[in-house]
């Protein structure tokens, strides 16, 4: 019984770095994002086609980053829900 509890001990941990890491890429990408905005407001009275181009394809690129990641933290959190639950079941 402890071995398998070690084992599922070991993913829970893993499970939580890879959530706190995920979390780190999205603030460090939030920042980023709102610093490139911050320039292109201060920018504004200067719009051309091509500034408005490269906005329009930064701002995809958040909203596909922004799923993916969305996505990422839920299988984490159902993936942290089943192996506790798998520990519970095995206490008893």
């Amino acid at each position: 019984m402890t071995d398998q509890s070690e084992v599922i001990r070991q993913s829970l941990d893993s499970v939580d770095q890879l959530r706190r890491r995920w979390l780190v890429v999205m603030g460090v990408t939030a920042v980023l994002s709102q610093i490139a905005w911050l320039a292109f407001i201060l920018e504004a009275e200067h719009v051309t086609e091509k500034t408005l181009l490269i906005l329009a394809t930064f701002a995809l690129a958040m909203t596909v980053f922004g799923g993916v990641f969305m996505l990422v933290i839920h299988t984490t959190r159902m993936t942290h829900r089943i192996l506790k639950a798998i520990e519970l079941s095995s206490r008893t």
